[in-house]
């Protein structure tokens, strides 16, 4: 016959198994939690790593470690009493250790325990590390400056660019699109009803600043204005089976209508009173800049738009640039390849109704495509000094 238990025996088992079935609650529901708070810490990481490098574009300023840290604050985790952020420049181990041209970024947070506290678990510290390397194969193509509003909206459209990303200092807004990037920021509102992100998730950055300073042609037309030289005549093209344009300084407005096809000879446009192109089947152009200083407006509208910015010399890269005192609004409406190079408006809205190029920087004040397309399967872009992309 076998013994049986009291019940004063029973309890101290009892209480054993319970301390036992708490401490497993513990781990299964602590641990889950701290490994999703990890994630997030991760993501994180990831954008600081990524602010960090990007300010190594400019060396003077300095600030790659504070534009880290502003960027992790962003996504909720201020240095404080929970909270660490630690920023190196080079990268304290791994494979990036010796290298100048990389960002580590650790951050940690004490994450509580919840069923843990009660057998005696303490709090724990959770932590990410991610590292971001300068270098010439990933970029931001396009840059929203505008601080209120939408700085950047895609609606009805597709914008496929798995090498380069998107910057809004304010709003991001696609509606109906599918938006392919190496990465998509903003910093207060996002209105995403319809899309796709096949790629990265839009997420909260810091502001980015003017990347003009990075670009070698953009540099020097910032600190050349385009300001003399003979005035060229006729200004004024109309009708015709074709017109060659020719580089040089354009007093008044230069305006072609009608003109069935159109094309640019490689060079330096220097337009004091904008340019207004209208109804041409083609226009072409291969190494053209255009410099649009005083108070106008550029438009191009035709059917099949071919133009791209030069490959060499001083204004590399540069398709049109707008000084920042100009704030004209520059619209365009049109199939072919589009732009290839930069377009820089940096106080004024841009607004694209037809194709984009291969190879693509827009600065703007606010930018919008409507029902179109861009494609930019390359980050390749001539004079350009470098963007961040996460490396470990």
């Amino acid at each position: 016959m076998r013994p049986s238990l009291s019940s004063g025996q029973l309890l101290p088992l009892v209480a054993l198994l319970l301390i036992v079935l708490m401490s497993i609650s513990a781990l299964a529901v602590d641990v889950g939690y701290w490994r999703y708070q990890q994630r997030l810490l991760q993501s994180a990481a990831d954008s600081a790593a990524i602010a960090g490098a990007d300010e190594l574009n400019y060396p003077a300023l300095n600030d790659w470690s504070t534009a880290a840290k502003n960027d992790a604050a962003a996504n909720g985790f201020t240095v404080g009493t929970t909270v660490t952020v630690a920023v190196s420049n080079p990268p304290t181990s791994g494979p990036n250790a010796s290298n100048v041209n990389a960002v580590q970024v650790v951050i940690s947070e004490q994450q509580p325990a919840l069923f843990g506290a009660t057998v005696g678990f303490g709090a724990q510290w959770v932590s990410a590390r991610a590292v971001a390397l300068l270098n010439a194969t990933t970029r931001t193509c396009i840059y929203g400056l505008s601080t209120s509003g939408y700085a950047v909206a895609i609606n009805g459209a597709t914008f496929n660019a798995p090498n380069c990303g998107i910057s809004s200092n304010s709003g991001f807004e696609a509606n109906g699109s599918a938006v392919t990037g190496s990465a998509i920021g903003y910093t207060t509102t996002l209105n995403s009803g319809g899309s796709s992100y096949p790629e990265a998730q839009p997420a909260v950055t810091i502001p980015q600043i003017d990347p003009c300073p990075s670009f070698s042609g953009c540099a020097y037309l910032t600190a050349n204005p385009q300001t003399t030289g003979t005035c060229l005549t006729p200004t004024t093209f109309s009708g015709g089976s074709s017109v060659t344009i020719l580089p040089g300084r354009y007093c008044t407005q230069l305006t072609i209508s009608g003109v069935n096809a159109v094309t640019f000879s490689p060079g330096l446009y220097q337009l004091d009173n904008g340019m207004v192109l209208n109804g041409a089947s083609t226009i072409t152009g291969t190494g053209v800049t255009f410099y649009n200083g005083g108070s106008a407006a550029i438009q191009i509208q035709g059917s099949s738009i071919s133009l791209s910015a030069p490959t060499s010399g001083n204004t590399i890269g540069v398709m049109i640039y707008q000084p920042a005192s100009n704030t004209s609004a520059f619209s365009t409406n049109g199939g072919g390849s589009g732009f290839s190079g930069m377009l820089y408006f940096p106080s004024a809205a841009v607004q694209s109704n037809g194709e984009l190029g291969t190879w693509l920087l827009v600065v703007a004040n606010t930018f919008a495509i409507n029902g179109s397309g861009v494609s930019v399967p390359t980050a390749a872009f001539p004079g350009y000094a470098g963007h961040s992309g996460l490396a470990e």
